[in-house]
């Protein structure tokens, strides 16, 4: 099977998978949307590793009535993973001019003055540090399950977990998280049993069990990936994990960035447990910046935009029309 992208009908519109060089990297981007005169998002998935492209669109019909939509397989990741990158490139700095090399051909291939990005979890650190060092690309930042001080964030997390389980009286997931003890973890796989029972509790996706069974089966029937690119997409997220975590543990940016020129938009979900609230609205507290809100969602977890991706699309029309 070819890799293509459904088509949208419309002379306006665009659908296209496609190559691009990002700093002499190979990395794929998926653009979608009914007509190519609306304003462009540019998606930072989560992860390190964990690419959408081949799942995402799913969620993102809405959007693409209202925007140019941009799925990025970030260096690393799904699309974008081959065995010869090297690991000292997988780093944060990599990440963010990878990321600006995008934001700039993003604006010189549908001639926009500026972009929308929205940063998803560890897309977050990404999307907030290029914010701050590109506010005159950005019409507006979205941070979507919003990373912020990285240890700190682990602690509640499994605080939560922990405390979940006994309260519960769990004593399956009481002992495992004991046996991991708190962060920071010794092993990846430590890492991996604490976000297990924090999917179980409801803390990554709040009603929707089925969530990730379901996110498999629409890589199998999306044609963006192809059979071998399944392998891909497990490869790159055990690759990206493993040689970034350290690093990624060591962000703060409560320490890292107190001011940013451009309007900054956090959307909360109520049980996100996997990157806590608490420390979002923190960071807001601390924040400049010209324009600053923050958004809640009721019943939802990490994963809004997927979990109420019409509501998702409305907060993004919302937000659009302060600027276009």
């Amino acid at each position: 099977m070819d890799r293509f992208t459904p088509m949208i009908e419309g002379k306006q519109s665009v659908n296209s998978l496609e190559k691009v060089m990002l700093d002499q990297v190979e990395q794929w981007v998926l653009l979608r949307g009914e007509n190519i005169n609306n304003p462009v998002i540019l998606f930072l998935h989560g992860g390190p590793g964990n690419a959408q492209i081949g799942w995402a669109p799913e969620y993102q019909t809405s959007l693409e009535k209202d925007f140019i939509v941009v799925n990025w397989d970030q260096r690393g990741a799904g699309l974008s993973y081959n065995d010869s990158l090297s690991e000292e490139s997988m780093n944060i700095e990599n990440f963010v001019h990878d990321a600006h090399e995008l934001t700039r051909y993003l604006i010189y291939r549908f001639k926009k003055d500026k972009i929308f990005v929205v940063g998803h979890s560890w897309g977050s650190i990404i999307g907030m540090l290029l914010a701050q060092k590109y506010p005159d690309l950005i019409y507006a930042y979205v941070g979507v399950g919003q990373s912020v001080h990285l240890q700190r964030g682990e602690l509640l997390s499994y605080n939560f977990t922990v405390d979940f389980a006994k309260r519960n009286e769990l004593q399956k997931a009481t002992s495992e998280l004991k046996a991991i003890g708190h962060p920071p973890y010794k092993t990846l796989n430590d890492l991996f049993i604490q976000r297990k029972w924090l999917t179980e509790f409801g803390g990554v996706v709040y009603k929707d069990t089925d969530f990730f069974k379901r996110t498999v089966h629409i890589i199998q029937k999306r044609s963006e990936y192809k059979e071998t690119d399944i392998d891909k997409l497990n490869e790159g997220n055990t690759f990206s994990m493993r040689v970034m975590w350290d690093e990624v543990m060591t962000v703060n940016l409560l320490d890292q960035i107190k001011d940013v020129n451009c309007p900054v938009y956090f959307l909360l979900g109520e049980f996100d447990f996997n990157t806590p609230n608490l420390l979002v609205q923190e960071f807001y507290s601390s924040l400049t910046a010209p324009i600053k809100e923050t958004i809640f969602f009721s019943g939802v977890a990490h994963n809004l935009p997927f979990e109420e991706p019409g509501l998702f699309h409305k907060t993004m029309y919302d937000i659009s029309l302060n600027y276009t």
